[in-house]
């Protein structure tokens, strides 16, 4: 039985919202002013936030690096997909250093998260 604070759970959400990722960053828009300055450097901080997370407690065992430089790839992948112009989206390297500040924040943050998760996982019967 999958429980949700397993790490296979966390793996299979962190594939879900890097899907979603990849396909929201490389579908066209109409170009619309943001509510507010810089929406989208926050938007990448916080997707990456999560995907470092999620990684990090699905995959408990590989080393933070690893887990920093593939989602560093991934976001890196995502902004030079984003320089083709059938895409029609622009790319910035500040968005990608953005993402590399999420994946930094959601590495220090996955750290008591998972003590959390050991502490509950056992006390849990099973």
């Amino acid at each position: 039985m999958l429980r949700l604070i397993d790490p296979p759970a966390f793996r299979l959400a962190m594939y879900f919202l890097a899907t979603a990722t990849v396909a929201i960053a490389l579908i066209p828009t109409t170009p619309t002013p943001p509510p507010f300055p810089h929406i989208d450097k926050i938007q990448h901080l916080a997707i990456f936030t999560m995907l470092a997370v999620l990684a990090r407690l699905g995959f408990p065992d590989a080393p933070a690096r690893l887990v920093f430089e593939r989602l560093a790839f991934l976001g890196a992948g995502i902004e030079v997909l984003q320089t083709i112009p059938l895409i029609e989206r622009s790319s910035d390297v500040i968005d990608w250093l953005a993402d590399l500040a999420g994946i930094a924040i959601g590495l220090l943050l996955a750290l008591p998260i998972a003590r959390l998760l050991r502490l509950v996982r056992g006390r849990l019967p099973g």
